[in-house]
């Protein structure tokens, strides 16, 4: 694709890199160099939010402690990418290649603090994103996923100005993975004179533990302690 005349002088200029036989033409050698030829072009806007106020400022003057609540947002506009001079310019934003870009993110958090001690309710949030194989083939079969959430629990306690003890829930409502590639076609043995296709359902596989969690509900428990 990227010399489709089979040029020695090609566009990018991998070929001068292949030593050949003068006689049969075959490959005697390559140097294998790092090259930048091709190129990426993304923008986006990141958003992040604190706040924090004494139960008392909103009227609770009977309940102590602090109300906080934080929240960072991401938002990918594009991110289109060429593999090599004069290849297309492919937009991946919305899909998961390159390791997942989602059309925007959320993560937020809830927080309660009185004294020597705090509680944290934690949301992340993943809208649903298209196959990566949808870059170069926008009516491929394989699917995305769907939209993905996950809660945590943490909480802390100062026992002395030396001891704290701190813990919390990963996965709180024990939210399995979605399924990653459905749909994905197979061609099986040879069966009744021509070649079986096999379309995958639902199932796909649970993978892409970087955005996703594959454990399951998990607890931990911490002590600190200061000298």
């Amino acid at each position: 694709t990227s010399n489709p005349t089979y040029a020695i002088d090609d566009p990018n200029g991998v070929c001068r890199n292949i030593g050949r036989d003068e006689v049969t033409g075959a490959a005697t050698t390559v140097t294998s160099t790092f090259a930048n030829t091709g190129t990426i072009e993304t923008s986006g806007l990141d958003i992040t939010l604190n706040w924090r106020v004494a139960m008392g400022d909103m009227g609770l003057d009977g309940i102590p402690g602090f109300l906080g609540f934080n929240a960072a947002y991401s938002k990918l506009f594009e991110f289109k990418a060429q593999e090599f001079v004069g290849g297309n310019v492919l937009e991946n934003a919305g899909t998961l290649a390159r390791g997942g870009l989602y059309d925007w993110r959320l993560i937020a958090g809830l927080n309660y603090s009185a004294g020597d001690w705090n509680v944290g309710f934690n949301w992340r949030h993943l809208p649903s994103v298209k196959s990566a194989n949808y870059v170069t083939d926008p009516t491929t079969t394989v699917e995305g996923t769907g939209s993905y959430d996950i809660f945590g629990l943490t909480g802390s306690w100062s026992i002395t100005d030396k001891v704290t003890l701190s813990g919390g829930i990963d996965n709180l409502f024990d939210k399995n993975p979605p399924p990653i590639g459905a749909g994905q076609v197979f061609n099986g043995p040879v069966s009744n004179g021509g070649p079986a296709t096999v379309v995958t359902d639902g199932s796909g596989s649970t993978g892409f533990a970087r955005y996703y969690d594959v454990l399951g509900r998990r607890y931990f428990l911490n002590l600190k302690l200061t000298f």
